[in-house]
């Protein structure tokens, strides 16, 4: 939300072939900072800076320790929550991708029923930094199936609300239709 009042009411983008919201929070793959300033000038130099944290086991906004010890991350992981593309959006878009805006908090209509960020799902090789797929797009992304197979002893995950409230989800109980509020922001 504080990212969202800094940047015109924008949520960051879920995923681009050039950014994703960890990028835009911890810095991006152009070379910023990003909005949490975690260092580097080069994707070699980020890379480091997210080594470094995960070798202090120091605590982080991008990772959820219990998934990391259930499942460690591949190295090329960023995170283990992923984000609703719905909200987030593709940033740009990119050929075969078509662009989905980045909403705006005022957009969703139910703030308190519509998903922002969950535990990410671990598909066997990385955590998926977001989930969302529609007709519009021709390629895979991460459809909510893929949670209901992924590595999860407990068969819940936690969910964040754009409102900011955070509820455990069985797995079973997350719907499977993008048509659902649970996904969709203009419900």
């Amino acid at each position: 939300m504080l990212y969202a009042a800094d940047f015109d009411g924008r949520f960051p983008p879920a995923k681009n072939p050039w950014n994703n919201y960890a990028y835009a929070l911890a810095g991006s793959s152009g070379g910023s900072p990003g909005y949490v300033g975690l260092g580097g000038s080069t994707e070699a130099e980020r890379g480091q800076s997210w080594d470094a944290l995960r070798k202090r086991n120091a605590p982080s906004c991008f990772w959820c320790p219990a998934a990391i010890a259930a499942q460690p991350m591949h190295a090329g992981n960023l995170a283990t929550y992923a984000m609703n593309l719905f909200v987030g959006g593709t940033g740009e878009g990119w050929p075969g991708n078509p662009w989905v805006p980045n909403l705006k908090v005022a957009q969703v209509a139910s703030p308190s029923k519509t998903a922002l960020y969950m535990d990410g799902c671990f598909d066997g090789t990385f955590y998926q930094v977001y989930v969302g797929a529609d007709g519009l797009f021709p390629s895979s992304m991460h459809p909510p199936n893929l949670y209901k197979q992924s590595n999860n002893p407990a068969r819940s995950l936690n969910v964040v609300f754009v409102d900011g409230h955070v509820e455990t989800r069985r797995i079973a109980d997350i719907p499977t239709a993008f048509t659902n509020v649970f996904w969709t922001p203009n419900r």
